[in-house]
């Protein structure tokens, strides 16, 4: 294992996660999965960070359920890091004001800076070969137990976070006074998903020299 395969990998951390942060800060809408997180942390009054890290958690276990490797399991121990350091961003970010012209600058800056780096950090983790977040972790693991294309199983999973999202949404819409479902899912939501299906493989390709990932 090289020293810039581990920097690689560290950066790809801190990418994803400053990604997620500046969308929060943005308002305008999350991924599924991180949606999902988010509204965790409403219900139960705990950091985003922490919502995380019990979901990320979940999907491990889950991954490892459906088809086991000792490896993937080493992702929690990185989820406790990447929950930590999206905290660390979301409180960064929070100091962060302006007035109104100042402040939709900054929603447009952090919406950008959300949808480049999380896909941009996601191919910098996965060309380092080190451990996953749970997202890749789940995936690969529907995968390899049932042998389908990575095309299919990114759908499914997709689809699967999708529908965990509404659910959670839609108690947090239903219990919390000022959440409001369609600040969190809404169009902007799908434009992130198409735009980083556009953007991860292009970054693999990049990182790599040329390799396609599929």
């Amino acid at each position: 294992m090289t020293s810039r395969k581990i920097t690689t990998y560290i950066l790809g951390i801190i990418l994803v996660a400053m990604g997620i942060a500046a969308l929060i800060k943005a308002s305008l809408g999350l991924t599924s999965l991180d949606a999902s997180c988010y509204g965790l942390s409403q219900i139960t009054g705990l950091t985003v960070g922490e919502a995380v890290i019990i979901v990320n958690v979940i999907l491990i276990i889950l991954g490892s359920l459906i088809k086991f490797s000792s490896k993937r399991l080493l992702s929690i121990g990185i989820t406790l890091i990447f929950g930590k350091a999206i905290d660390l961003f979301v409180w960064l970010f929070s100091f962060i004001v302006g007035g109104a012209i100042i402040g939709s600058i900054i929603t447009v800056i952090s919406f950008f800076i959300g949808t480049v780096f999380i896909p941009l950090g996601a191919a910098l983790m996965i060309y380092s070969g080190l451990p996953t977040l749970a997202g890749e972790v789940l995936q690969v693991s529907i995968k390899e137990r049932f042998k389908i294309s990575h095309g299919l199983s990114k759908f499914i999973m997709e689809s699967f976070y999708f529908i965990l999202a509404v659910i959670i949404c839609y108690i947090a819409d239903r219990t919390i006074e000022n959440f409001h479902f369609f600040d969190i899912i809404n169009q902007y939501t799908v434009f992130l998903y198409l735009s980083a299906s556009y953007l991860f493989p292009k970054f693999i390709k990049k990182i790599t020299g040329g390799y396609s990932y599929v």
